[in-house]
């Protein structure tokens, strides 16, 4: 005769509840382990850019800490469908992404500001505002400024720079 001792709910639950941890604890790693993203968009595939090197881009840089591993997950949730927004937008040329454990940061260029402002109050990009409001840590930079075509695209860490430089000067 077999018995088994139950602790905590029956092996259904526990079995379910260990998948859960599974999946759980696989997003955590998965999202910390993201390298830099090559840029990619309408204008972008793999890292090269086809940009006017006489035109004049807006280049807009977001970099911010959420506070947990299950901000994490909430971050990823919505990750594809900005990702899917962007690449659908009007006037988006290309964007690169950086999530290196709870950092999460991201380089875009676009055509012109009407168009980035209207990217980030698209539905995508406001349900994934309005979800992580509680989930990034301050401080959350967000700043954009404009650069000919010629000097783009930036590498990811001298477009932070650059950022923190006009933030914080």
């Amino acid at each position: 005769m077999t018995s088994a001792v139950t602790i905590g709910g029956s092996r259904d639950d526990r079995a379910a509840a260990t998948t859960a941890a599974m999946k759980y604890a696989l997003v955590v790693v998965v999202a910390s382990c993201i390298p830099d993203s090559p840029y990619s968009g309408p204008q972008c595939s793999n890292g090269d850019c086809h940009l006017d090197p006489d035109a004049t881009y807006v280049v807009n840089v977001t970099d911010g800490h959420l506070r947990s591993e299950a901000d994490a997950i909430t971050f990823n949730v919505h990750r594809g469908p900005v990702v899917d927004a962007f690449a659908a937008a009007p006037g988006a040329v290309g964007v690169s992404l950086r999530i290196r454990g709870l950092e999460i940061a991201t380089v875009s260029m676009w055509t012109d500001e009407a168009s980035l402002a209207a990217f980030v109050s698209g539905s995508a990009h406001a349900e994934a505002m309005a979800a992580l409001a509680d989930a990034i840590a301050p401080p959350f930079l967000a700043t954009h400024w404009s650069e000919p075509g010629s000097a783009l695209p930036l590498a990811f860490d001298d477009a932070l720079a650059h950022a923190h430089a006009a933030v914080n000067p």
